[in-house]
């Protein structure tokens, strides 16, 4: 399995492909860092490579990135939102490609 730190990289990697943040912006990279490995946050209550592991769980984050921007007033929007959740998808990504010898095995991305 990779570690939280590749899936921090592969999701600011990702996220930095579709909505670059502008120089000396950390939020943004510290969100999309935050997005990779988010989806291990289920380790805390028992449960791994479930529901949060899901591309259905990338979608959720990308809505709920793009109502909290709105609702906080924020100019960004759609991009940034679109980028949120392709940077959570990395996750299960990079689990797909690597071993899994916990139960249950594998992921179940859809």
């Amino acid at each position: 399995m990779p570690s939280p730190i590749a899936h921090a990289i592969a999701g600011v990697t990702a996220g930095w492909l579709v909505d670059p943040p502008p120089i000396g912006n950390n939020r943004r990279i510290l969100l999309y860092a935050g997005m990779g490995a988010a989806a291990d946050l289920d380790l805390l209550f028992g449960a791994h490579s479930g529901p949060t592991h899901g591309l259905g769980a990338a979608i959720i984050v990308g809505i709920a990135t793009w109502l909290v921007l709105k609702m906080r007033g924020s100019s960004l929007g759609a991009r940034t939102a679109c980028a949120s959740a392709i940077a959570y998808a990395t996750h299960t990504l990079l689990d797909w490609l690597g071993t899994d010898s916990s139960p249950p095995i594998g992921i179940m991305a859809l």
